[in-house]
């Protein structure tokens, strides 16, 4: 009996030299009560599309999941018999219904489109998801565990470094069965894919993340940031060190910030008839450029202050402290609660982004940025912001490299306004945004519209 599955998402991606891996999790959700009476207990299934040019062998359109299940039902805090994440190939003739086939699409906008993809029949379901690389883990001996591949499709460095991460985030289920408190006892690990074998002296504590994936870690820097794993909609999946969010592109938690000058930005009454404000009447905005010397988007504008949110800490904190680590900014003056949280798929991030406004009051605060990270910086209408923003995705769309969903919004001025409006903002209709940042301006875009 197959296990039932849960709706769980998450998505990565990983850039070599010879090839490149998208990974985004789309599944669907099932009917669990039929699986009740077998006494299956299934936590999670993951899917994850792949993109990938392996030597002369071109499967850039292939795709992947992950389910992590088939556990046996026990009591808490016991370990389940098994454990096991699979890995299963999606061709390229099975496209997603988000993908609007008169546009190009970016890897970002097709990992948007299976990050936001639900199957809801069954045999469309089985038809795409059947196992190719299996992970198991196991408890094999008093605080054991055993992690195995039961394939040996998995050939290439960058591929087995990859299986490597999951297996480590399938000890951290099998060790906290769903997402509960540690176990706080000690366990040796076996990672045979890896011919190693580790021990946790606590469970899984975040004091043993260090240990448990020091295979991928600068052993000498004194400290290791430890960041969270996530689904899309929000849900923890795991625990990784920070640098291997961007290196094999785990979805994880962050923040955006508008930075508004003494006033907040006016929010629709959703339910209500034409309660979206005016852009007239917002507030101005804080943009900035992006030295020219940044290892990544040289020269790009972004109207948000954001981050990477650590484990464990709220999302309200984190905007805080970004506020004050890139613009000096420490009043406090920020919403209780975020106004949207939307998903950014592009072809080197993945995040769950939390959104929020952050009032300066610019009688008793500065702005103070790092020359080194900002070449400049000002306050901005907001339609200037609006119609710059515009332009720049049109342009992005034009070259085929928008990684937002298509056809994408538009503000009501299309990018369209009269130049003299702008005459002391420079050069404002060629002003080209960080993707990143752009995708939270469209899920902002739609929430105004939302009403």
């Amino acid at each position: 009996m197959p296990p039932a599955l849960l709706d769980r998402h998450m998505a990565m991606n990983l850039f070599g030299k010879r090839y490149s891996l998208v990974w985004s999790l789309s599944m669907a959700a099932v009917d669990t009560k039929a699986y009740v009476s077998e006494n299956v207990w299934t936590h999670h299934h993951r899917c994850a599309r792949l993109s990938s040019k392996k030597g002369s062998r071109n499967i850039m359109n292939e795709a992947a999941s992950h389910k992590i299940g088939h556990r046996n039902s026990v009591p808490a805090y016991s370990l389940a018999d098994c454990c096991s994440l699979e890995l299963i190939p999606i061709t390229k003739n099975r496209q997603t219904s988000y993908l609007d086939p008169d546009y190009t699409h970016s890897a970002g906008s097709q990992a948007w489109a299976a990050l936001h993809e639900r199957f809801t029949d069954k045999q469309a379901r089985d038809a795409l998801f059947q196992p190719e690389i299996v992970l198991q883990c196991r408890e094999v001996g008093h605080r054991s565990l055993r992690v195995s591949l039961s394939n040996k499709t998995v050939d290439c460095e960058m591929d087995i470094a990859l299986v490597g991460v999951l297996a480590r985030v399938l000890v951290q289920w099998t060790l906290e069965p769903d997402g509960g408190k540690p176990t706080g006892q000690s366990w040796t690990i076996t990672l045979t894919m890896e011919e190693s074998s580790l021990t946790l002296v606590n469970g899984v504590d975040d004091e043993n993340m260090k240990e448990l994936f020091a295979k991928y870690l600068d052993l000498s820097s004194s400290s290791v940031e430890i960041v969270e794993m996530m689904d899309r909609d929000g849900k923890i999946l795991g625990k990784v060190p920070r640098n291997l969010v961007h290196e094999y592109n785990l979805l994880h938690r962050g923040v955006g910030v508008f930075i508004t000058r003494d006033v907040p930005l006016q929010l629709p009454i959703h339910g209500a008839r034409n309660s979206s404000p005016s852009p007239t009447h917002q507030p101005d905005l804080y943009c900035h450029r992006r030295t020219s010397t940044k290892r990544i988007f040289p020269d790009l504008y972004d109207m948000f202050v954001g981050g990477v949110a650590l484990a464990g800490e709220d999302s309200r904190r984190t905007a805080l402290r970004e506020v004050g680590e890139e613009l000096g900014l420490a009043q406090g003056n920020i919403g209780d609660e975020a106004i949207l949280t939307c998903v950014v798929c592009t072809g080197y991030n993945r995040c769950v982004v939390d959104l929020y406004c952050y009032v300066m009051n610019t009688m008793a605060e500065r702005v103070s940025w790092q020359a080194e990270e900002v070449a400049w910086g000002d306050f901005v209408p907001f339609n200037a912001v609006q119609a710059s923003v515009d332009l720049s995705i049109q342009r992005l769309v034009s070259d085929g490299s928008w990684p937002g969903r298509y056809p994408p919004i538009q503000s009501s001025y299309n990018g369209v306004f009269p130049k003299d409006e702008f005459s002391s903002i420079r050069n404002w209709d060629s002003w080209d945004y960080v993707p990143d940042g752009l995708l939270v301006w469209e899920a902002w875009l739609r929430y105004l519209k939302e009403d």
